[in-house]
Formats: C-alpha cells, structure tokens, sequence
C-alpha cells in the first residue's frame, strides 16, 4: 500500500466515527466518492508532506484522538461560533507559531482559489462559496473556513512542508488547487479543465 492510501484509509477510519449528535450522515457510507476526493488532493502533494501528515495520523489515532473530528470542531468558530465557545476548551491549544503558519499558507490557498474562479467560474463556482459561510452550497461552509479548520489538524511540521511546496509551486507559476481540481474533473471523465468548464458552460 502506498503512502496516500495509508493516509486516507487512517482518514476514512477517523471519518467513520464522527458523531456531530445527529442522524450519521450520507457521505459517511460513501468510501468510494471519500477515497476518490481525498485521493486527489494528496496527489498534489510532495513526499515531505505526506509523510509529515501520515505521521500526524498515526500519532493522533495511537492518542486516540479523531482529527477529522477536531477538523469539523475548528470550523464551527465561524460557522456556530456560540456553540464553538462551548467546545473550544477540549480542542488542542493552537501555538502562535502554529496561527502564523496556518495564516500563510491559508493565504496563497485562497489567492490560489480565486485564480480558479476566475479563469474557470462554471466549475469553481458549483462547489463551496470562496469566503462567505451564508451562501455556500454545501453545509454553510466557505473554502475559507474549510481550509482554516483543516489546516489546523495538521502538526507545525507538517505546516512547514506545505508552505515550503506552496512557495516552489509559487516560483515556478503554479497553483496546487488547479492541480487538485485537474484530477478531480479528470476522475469525472474530462479530459482537462477547459473541457469540464465548457461542458458546465452549457
């Protein structure tokens, strides 16, 4: 097994046991659509990445801590910010040093993002609203709140290898999430991303 399935079957176990007090939901009996998506992005990841983030995993499950469940905590700051106020104690203190390397790399992500709305709205914008939580498709989450909760899971040397291939991508003119929306669209049949905008075009 290689290292992004090792990550996303660790994922998928700790993805299984969320209990947000409700009915479990749908996506949760879907393994196939949830290996496919997380597949996609770690495939736009560097080795220094994976293995940090691997490592983040196996730490966490041997603590037996749930970090897709600390990940949708995260997130309830902007999106149920009373609530959050209730939980935020049992989450893991963040360090500055920590807020800081989230508050960079959340920064080029976004920018990233905007690009992609940018030159490819019909796909971009069938998904997650860029940074408002109000009028996202999908549960009131932004990206911008998605990817902030996300970031936080991750170890500080995971931050650090995930800015570091941000600013390689950066000096070479790439875009780590054209990257992750290529495969994805690609998983769906299409050829290339102009070829899935010009299809949602219609």
């Amino acid at each position: 097994m290689d290292i992004i399935e090792k990550i996303i079957e660790i994922e998928y176990r700790m993805f299984d046991k969320v209990n947000e007090g409700g009915a479990r939901a749908s996506c949760q009996d879907d393994k196939e659509t949830f290996y496919a998506m997380r597949r996609c992005q770690f495939t736009a990841w560097n080795e220094a990445m994976r293995e940090s983030y691997l490592e983040d995993l196996i730490c966490a499950e041997e603590a037996g801590f749930n970090l897709v469940t600390e990940k949708y905590a995260r997130m309830m700051k902007y999106t149920a910010p009373a609530e959050y106020a209730q939980i935020e104690g049992l989450l893991r203190p963040v360090t500055a040093e920590k807020e800081e390397l989230v508050n960079q790399i959340h920064a080029i992500s976004m920018e990233w993002s905007r690009q992609l709305h940018r030159q490819y709205p019909h796909i971009a914008s069938g998904g997650r609203s860029l940074d408002d939580d109000e009028t996202s498709q999908f549960g009131g989450t932004s990206i911008s709140t998605y990817l902030r909760g996300e970031l936080l899971t991750y170890s500080e040397n995971t931050l650090s290898a995930y800015l570091a291939w941000q600013k390689v991508l950066l000096e070479k003119g790439e875009n780590m999430d054209q990257a992750i929306l290529e495969a994805t669209v690609k998983l769906y049949g299409f050829a290339s991303l102009a070829e899935a905008e010009s299809y949602h075009r219609q």
